[in-house]
This record gives structure tokens, sequence and C-alpha cells, in this order.
């Protein structure tokens, strides 16, 4: 349903987004629970989550350079487990960021997160470059609007998008793509270019963000793994969070069960929470929060 003759517009005039000519997948990350089962037994995989585990998720380290993954959706589902993956960062000042740390983490794991900005609908990836021509949605407070004394801020900007990749593509619109772009404050503040036809942003003559996008879809069967997590150099990131006064707090989800491709109805879950803080001279610090237990569809 369209509320106005210039929604219509936006959800019919535009037949494909410009700067998306393929899917812009990349290969599958490194992460362990995307390539191989765990060593400990599925009863002890699901009953906890441990700090290296979850440092897995939020830091990456290739080529001897060490890159912060500010949001992330990833899903694996291994022979006998699954596992769902999420990451949300908000950039809140520094004086209280451990306040608003404690409180996402006095939550039971799956019932709060950090707030995520969205793009419009119908927005395309070339307007994203230039937030001042965009429909921006609400910066979402989610479970935690009824704590106001926090002033925060997006890292990234959620983009889901069902344009055409041309005119004359039948097949991109009845499956959905979501990816992260970095928020304007990130572009603004490390004077970010996109290249072209891409998920790469460059400060200068260097990469400082990448968005990633993949699935090991398999015919026939549900894929390994898919998801999607837009990564920022650990220096490029400080130098943000100096000149801002900010720290960036991540909140991270795991959610586990029994189960493997097809085989996920009616399975107990587990999930298991943590917030983690990044601060201005590069020390971070660490709450666990409660772990929950649910059954029923998963």
């Amino acid at each position: 349903m369209y509320s106005t003759w210039q929604d219509w517009l936006e959800g019919h005039a535009t037949e494909a987004d410009p700067a998306l000519t393929g899917r812009l997948m990349t290969p599958t990350p490194p992460i362990v629970d995307c390539w191989r089962d765990d060593a400990r037994t599925l009863e002890e995989w699901i009953a906890s989550a441990s700090q290296d585990e979850v440092m897995r998720e939020v830091v990456a380290t290739e080529q001897g350079d060490e890159w912060v993954v500010t949001d992330a959706w990833h899903k694996s589902r291994m022979h006998d487990r699954s596992i769902d993956v999420s990451v949300g960062s908000v950039l809140v000042p520094t004086e209280t960021s451990r306040s608003y740390a404690r409180m996402l983490a006095s939550y039971e794991a799956g019932d709060a997160a950090p707030p995520q900005a969205e793009l419009s609908y119908h927005v395309t990836l070339r307007d994203s470059d230039r937030p001042e021509d965009a429909r921006w949605d609400v910066f979402h407070e989610g479970d935690t609007s009824e704590s106001p004394p926090f002033s925060l801020s997006p890292v990234s900007v959620r983009v889901h998008q069902e344009l055409h990749y041309n005119g004359l593509d039948p097949y991109w619109p009845s499956l959905g793509r979501s990816f992260y772009v970095p928020s304007h404050d990130l572009v603004a503040g490390l004077a970010l270019v996109r290249e072209p036809v891409s998920l790469r942003w460059r400060r200068g003559n260097r990469v400082v963000v990448r968005g990633q996008l993949w699935d090991d879809e398999r015919p026939g069967a549900e894929g390994p793994s898919e998801g999607c997590r837009l990564l920022v150099r650990r220096d490029a990131l400080l130098r943000v969070l100096v000149t801002t006064a900010r720290t960036m707090v991540s909140w991270v989800l795991l959610r586990k069960w029994a189960g493997g491709p097809r085989d996920t109805i009616g399975r107990e879950w587990r999930q298991h929470a943590w917030v983690i803080a990044l601060r201005p001279d590069g020390t971070t610090e660490r709450w666990m929060a409660s772990s929950s237990s649910r059954g029923g569809e998963s």
C-alpha cells in the first residue's frame, strides 16, 4: 500500500540500481563457524560462548591488517548444529559509554540491541553516497528507547533492495539483498569515497571500509553460510573515535541450536550476548549479558 504519489514513484520509477551491475558477492569470510564444526561436543557448544568465540566475530586480521566488524548478520548450518550471529554498533559519548554498555548487558540475551539506521527501501546505493539526496528512515531506538540519557549515533546504515540488476533482469527482484554501508558521520569523518560498482570505500588511495556479502547456497539445500558485514580498519575507526570523543559500543548475539540445514523446526535454542566497548585510546572492555533458552520454531 502506497500512501502518496511520491511513494509510488519511488517504488516504480527506478528500473535498476546503476551502482549494482552484479550481486557484489565476496568469498565467505574466514569465520570458524562458516567453515567447520566446532571441536566441542554439541552440548558444550550450545551451552556457552567464550570470549574468543565472540571476539572472532568483531575482529578480523587479514594480511597483517586489523579490521573491526562494526555490524554483521550471518548464519551457518552444519550437519548437526546451526548458529545465527548478529553484531550491531553505535557511537556513544565516551563519558556515558560505560553506563550505556552496562545497561545493554543488563538485558537478557535477545531482548535488547543497539538502534539501527536504515535507508529508505527504494534508495539506490549511489544515493547513499549523497545523504542529502536520500530519504533516511528513523534511527530506531528499539528496546532501549526508554533510556533517554544517551546520545547515540550510527556507525553503519542497513540497506535492503529488490531492484533489478538492469531493466531486462527478470530474476533478481524475487531475491532481496541486504548489506551495510558506512553512516554519514563515518563518511564525513574519514572523507570516504566509494569505489564505483563495489562495496569498498577509500580514504585517499587506501581502502578503509569494506562491505561483505556472501551466500554459499547449494542447489536443493540451504547453504552452509550466508550473511553480510561491514568492516573498518582499526586505525581509521580509532581516528573517528578520537576526533568525536566517542566510544563504539557493540552488541554481539549468538543464537545456537541442534540441527542441520533441513532440521531447524521445533528445536530448543540458546542465545548468548556480549557487549564490547572500543575506546578512543584503543582499549576494549567486555560485559557478558545473561544467556537465554527458548523452544519452538527457529
